[in-house]
């Protein structure tokens, strides 16, 4: 056996693995590869739907003039201490006022005169003789006036007043144990001179965006003056149900004239 057979034979060397190739001068070779970027999707919301916003539309000034007036209110009378002694009134009453005018005329800056109506009721009643005896009275006066007013502020409107007219004057007596009933009635011219003044809200207090009331305005008027009318003598007549035989009799004289104070609540338009 040649020597050396049958023993193991020598192991050989691996062979050696070439050199990476050299990089060219100025360039830096990472030992490890550069990992590649996963591009990830990009979730975005879709865009908002959105309206046009509109302006609000243009602010609209209305008329402010208010030509219109519409007053309610009351009378206080003062008059002679004995014209309404049965009715236990015997120097001041009540009525009911009311007032409807129209802007006429502007003869200056802030002065206006109107042109209108006013209407006065006065009612009066009493029982007598244990209530068996009624008395009532009732006046009304109706008058065509001018009013002179001006402006010294926004809110601030003194003026002048005089009317003329008609004042009729109604009296009933009912004798309820008899069954008489008589009634009369008397007209006559009645006049009116006054002066006052007016506090109202500003103009355009109430105006809305768009314009609309614009004239409106709301107010109080006081008025102080003089009443000037025919007195009253009026007949009264039975009726045909009476137990006496028909005839007149007077009720004598009732005055009415006399000093007034007025106040209402006016609307102008």
């Amino acid at each position: 056996m040649p020597p050396g057979e049958g023993a193991a034979a020598p192991a050989q060397p691996a062979p050696a693995m070439p050199p990476p190739p050299a990089a060219p001068p100025g360039v830096y070779v990472s030992p490890k590869p550069a990992t590649e970027a996963v591009a990830r999707p990009v979730y975005t919301t879709p865009p908002a739907q959105l309206r046009p916003v509109r302006p609000p539309p243009p602010r609209r000034h209305g008329n402010a003039g208010a030509p219109f007036a519409i007053g309610v209110g009351g009378d206080v009378l003062w008059r002679a201490k004995d014209a309404y002694r049965p009715f236990r009134q015997a120097r001041r009453g009540g009525a009911f006022d009311l007032l409807a005018t129209y802007d006429v005329w502007t003869p200056t800056r802030g002065a206006i005169v109107a042109a209108g109506v006013s209407m006065r009721f006065e009612e009066l009643s009493k029982d007598l003789a244990g209530d068996a005896l009624s008395l009532s009275l009732g006046q009304t006066t109706v008058q065509a006036e001018l009013m002179a007013r001006y402006g010294v502020s926004s809110v601030l409107w003194p003026h002048l007043r005089v009317g003329v007219g008609l004042v009729s004057t109604q009296i009933d007596v009912d004798d309820l144990r008899g069954g008489l009933a008589l009634d009369g009635r008397d007209n006559g011219v009645s006049s009116t001179f006054g002066a006052g003044f007016t506090l109202r809200t500003p103009a355009r207090l109430f105006e809305t965006w768009r314009g609309r009331l614009a004239s409106l305005s709301l107010g109080l008027l006081l008025e102080g003056g003089y009443v000037l009318a025919q007195d009253a003598t009026p007949k009264l007549d039975p009726s045909r149900d009476g137990d006496v035989p028909r005839a007149t009799f007077s009720a004598g004289t009732l005055e009415r004239s006399g000093a007034y104070l007025r106040i209402l609540g006016v609307v102008r338009f």
